[in-house]
């Protein structure tokens, strides 16, 4: 499914290209297929992973994505290497809806929850260079072993969604709220508050480096 997708949104950005006229908006931007998925807010992505935090504005961008596209940049250069880093989080993230509606609902309705999240109309984030993809596989697979009980991976998880997006926190309440759901007595409340600081990690740790590093 996710490889049908990814060939759809490159063929049509292929075909977009070269038939309407370019615009004066991106004008510094190599002519190849990969600066196609390469707009807004991929540009201060693709700019961190490349060059770190240098400039104050780019702080608004959260580190996690632009760590996974330097670790790759090697190997696919950086520009590629955010788009591998989103359609690999894509597949984790049709896997982890999937594994969710499925212990609810029928496997034809499971799938069709994978389908749907890789059609929507905001779908086009997960084939760009663009974070969305990683922060919907931390979440959902979070949500998995919350759901398994298994609380450690479950934080992580969170913590990493947290260090996605900004959207990625509430991951850190749901795996605190289901500690407490597994067991009300004083040591598990005392567990759910350590599960949820580590879920905070990510973007704790980050708001830290920030007052570090800019005095904000």
């Amino acid at each position: 499914m996710v490889s049908v997708r990814v060939a759809v949104g490159v063929a049509v950005a292929l075909l977009a290209d070269a038939t309407f006229p370019h615009g004066p908006w991106f004008p510094f931007l190599p002519h190849a297929w990969e600066s196609l998925f390469v707009r807004w807010d991929a540009i201060g992505y693709l700019t961190i992973a490349r060059d770190g935090y240098t400039s104050l504005q780019n702080h608004a961008f959260l580190p996690l994505y632009p760590l996974a596209t330097r670790a790759l940049s090697p190997v696919f250069g950086y520009a590629v290497a955010g788009l591998v880093v989103s359609w690999l989080a894509t597949v984790l993230a049709v896997w982890g809806v999937t594994e969710v509606t499925r212990r609810y609902a029928s496997e034809r309705t499971a799938w069709l929850a994978g389908t749907l999240l890789l059609w929507n109309p905001a779908s086009i984030l997960l084939v760009a260079a663009y974070p969305e993809a990683v922060l919907v596989a931390a979440m959902a697979w979070s949500l998995e072993y919350c759901l398994k009980g298994r609380w450690w991976e479950a934080a992580v998880l969170a913590a990493l969604a947290g260090a996605t997006l900004p959207q990625g926190l509430p991951s850190g309440v749901v795996v605190a709220l289901a500690v407490l759901l597994a067991d009300r007595s004083v040591r598990w409340w005392l567990r759910a508050a350590g599960y949820g600081l580590v879920s905070l990690a990510g973007m704790a740790g980050y708001l830290l480096y920030c007052r570090v590093t800019t005095g904000d």
